[in-house]
């Protein structure tokens, strides 16, 4: 009896004390080292509003658009001209099916139901409404209301966000998170 409580307690402390997955670990993305002129961290924003996230997927084919490109413009080439269409364009270079269905399993496997979640047309982007609650556990970021100086305009940003490691690969970027590309306009 002693025995068997002993061994229960050692596998207890031995599983507890196991590392997780390195698939599943987190590790830092991007992260913003400064703000830029004019804008002030404001406020915390509440967790069950909802923000549209952009998922920016690398694309495949980028190091041959050279090539495509003078095969179609150069005039020496039989495909002189036979300029492609938008969708043979986002097909050339869409990203692997890998990827995007590592980055669609990371989502639905986070909780988030697939009616919010789309792939744009383009097919290097995928489209997901998420809380901030979401997007921060998703990102292991913190989300805040940043606010510019001088005309009180209000952008939605984290410091720093984190991808588990076996989908980063997969993503060039995750927007809105350390860019600050809002169009700042003239207060009226």
């Amino acid at each position: 009896m002693h025995f068997s409580l002993l061994a229960i307690g050692c596998l207890l402390t031995a599983a507890i004390a196991a590392p997780t997955s390195n698939s599943k670990r987190h590790v830092v993305h991007e992260r913003r080292e400064r703000l830029p002129s004019h804008w002030e961290k404001n406020a915390n924003l509440h967790g069950d509003s909802y923000m549209p996230m952009r998922i920016g997927l690398k694309q495949s084919n980028l190091d041959k658009a050279d090539e495509f490109l003078m095969d179609v413009s150069h005039p020496e080439s039989p495909n002189y001209g036979k300029h492609w269409t938008a969708k043979q364009v986002a097909e050339m270079f869409a990203p692997s099916e890998d990827a995007v269905s590592a980055v669609l399993d990371w989502l639905t496997e986070y909780g988030i139901p697939s009616h919010r979640i789309k792939q744009s047309q383009s097919l290097n982007w995928i489209n997901v409404d998420v809380t901030v609650t979401e997007a921060e556990g998703l990102l292991d970021a913190k989300y805040y209301e940043y606010v510019h100086a001088e005309t009180g305009q209000a952008h939605v940003a984290c410091e720093e966000y984190s991808l588990p490691q076996h989908i980063q690969e997969h993503i060039d970027f995750v927007a809105p998170t350390v860019h600050f590309d809002a169009k700042v306009e003239s207060p009226k």
